[in-house]
């Protein structure tokens, strides 16, 4: 016999794992198009001034002059779920619970809260006065404790979670600005050029020109604040002290963006181009100048992904660009109507990679890779992808003694459905499980019936998926 003839069944077997290898990347390649390729698009009515934010089950939020919408995502396609009938012009902002905040644009100037099924939960207006008019101009920051934060007219409202008002401050700003406040790790609320305690009172606030704020500041791992004051950009530590700043170009109305290494990058104001700043300040690059722009609205913020692309809306485009300013490939709408704007806000990166674009009055999904957002402390607008205006983790409350002097703690879930952990130590060094729990409810009751154990007690948590 010919010890080299290939064996007959062995060969077949070459060939069936040769072709389930074949089958299986097809099949990768059918579920994970090219980069750039629309997964689907939606239209709505025109005009479309809010961003899109993103739902933990995939729902895309839109708020449009006929109100707020509920659109379904397949992945593949999309279609309306519902319609809560009140317009507004902001981006809407969702809570860990699945709550719905976004503030209307009719002579009340409310914040209204609307359940996930698309019911009315509660609404706070903010209207003065009969003959006077006010208008809601920001997106929502909800805060570790379920606090909303919102701007309308010239003024910052703390609202809690039931919809009772908690506080109010004046914020001596022209009305034409949009002004979104943040909530920075330390707690402290930020917007324009006002900080914040959780209380109502100032923290501090950043002397300057009243003219050409951002509408929403970043805050990077250090506490260190990136925002537009006056036209610059300008980075203040977490002491009111202002790091550095630039001196050209004009970067009103912009909101920053946070890369891994600590770039920063936002868009400038009438130049129109996208500008990336080192940690300390200096200009790296700025991309695409007047021929990208048909139009002139302001710059819109990008969004980060984890492999350092950065996704920029300008015209009548979305355009994926590397870490050094140069465009990878471009995604564009229909051509405009003279007079008319595009790319009014800024995209939202979900993450599977998938981004979320309004062009003209069309929601667009496109498909980027299997990168979620950058692993930095501000990586688009809003920070997270829910548009809450805070970095995204579990917060415990203080702890409160009881009367058997062990201690009630409440952890404040940053998603519903995941698993926690709270954890105990007596010397932050050894930790020990105090209990592990599916998160059901917000915020959720904590009791350590051991701290007398204990000559100290220190606590954290953490989820997992």
């Amino acid at each position: 016999m010919n010890s080299n003839r290939q064996n007959p069944f062995r060969l077949e077997r070459e060939l069936l794992i040769l072709a389930g290898i074949i089958s299986f990347f097809q099949q990768f390649a059918v579920a994970q198009p090219p980069p750039g390729t629309v997964r689907w698009t939606f239209d709505l009515p025109p005009p479309v001034y809010s961003a899109p934010c993103l739902a933990d089950d995939g729902t895309v939020y839109l708020v449009t002059s006929i109100g707020l919408h509920a659109i379904t995502n397949s992945g593949t396609a999309a279609s309306n779920r519902w319609i809560f009938p009140v317009p507004g012009e902001r981006s809407a902002s969702i809570a860990p619970d699945g709550t719905i905040y976004y503030g209307d644009s009719t002579t009340l100037a409310a914040l209204h809260a609307v359940n996930p099924d698309g019911s009315a939960k509660w609404q706070v207006a903010f209207q003065p006065g009969v003959n006077e008019k006010i208008s809601f101009r920001s997106c929502s920051a909800i805060g570790a404790d379920g606090s909303i934060y919102a701007v309308a007219g010239n003024r910052l409202y703390a609202v809690t979670s039931q919809g009772l008002r908690k506080w109010e401050r004046n914020i001596f700003s022209s009305y034409s600005e949009p002004l979104s406040p943040i909530v920075s790790p330390n707690g402290t609320i930020l917007v324009g050029a006002w900080c914040f305690n959780p209380d109502g009172g100032t923290n501090w606030f950043l002397a300057g020109e009243d003219y050409g704020r951002g509408e929403s500041a970043a805050v990077d791992a250090d506490g260190t604040v990136y925002l537009s004051e006056g036209g610059r950009l300008a980075a203040v530590n977490p002491t009111d002290q202002i790091v550095w700043s630039t001196t050209g170009p004009d970067f009103r109305y912009a909101s920053p963006v946070l890369g891994v290494d600590g770039t920063v990058y936002l868009g400038s104001y009438p130049e129109k181009s996208l500008y990336a700043f080192s940690a300390g300040g200096e200009q790296k690059w700025h991309a695409f100048s007047e021929n990208y722009w048909k139009y002139p609205p302001p710059g819109t913020t990008p969004a980060i992904n984890s492999k350092g692309e950065i996704f920029y809306c300008v015209s009548n485009s979305v355009v994926a660009i590397n870490d050094r300013g140069e465009p990878q490939w471009v995604v564009s709408g229909g051509e405009p109507e003279l007079g008319s704007y595009f790319a009014l806000t800024s995209p939202v990166l979900g993450p599977d990679g998938t981004l979320y674009a309004v062009l003209g009055s069309t929601l667009y999904a496109i498909a980027t890779g299997t990168n979620g957002p950058a692993d930095s402390p501000w990586p688009m607008y809003r920070q997270n992808a829910r548009h809450t205006g805070k970095v995204e983790k579990p917060a415990l409350a203080p702890p409160k003694k009881r009367a058997d002097a062990n201690f009630d703690l409440q952890l404040f879930p940053n998603q519903l459905g995941l698993t926690y952990t709270v954890e105990n130590s007596s010397n932050l060094v050894d930790w020990t499980a105090l209990t592990s729990f599916v998160a059901t409810n917000f915020p959720v009751e904590v009791p350590d019936l051991t701290a007398t154990n204990a000559p100290a007690r220190f606590y954290r948590a953490f989820s997992a998926p």
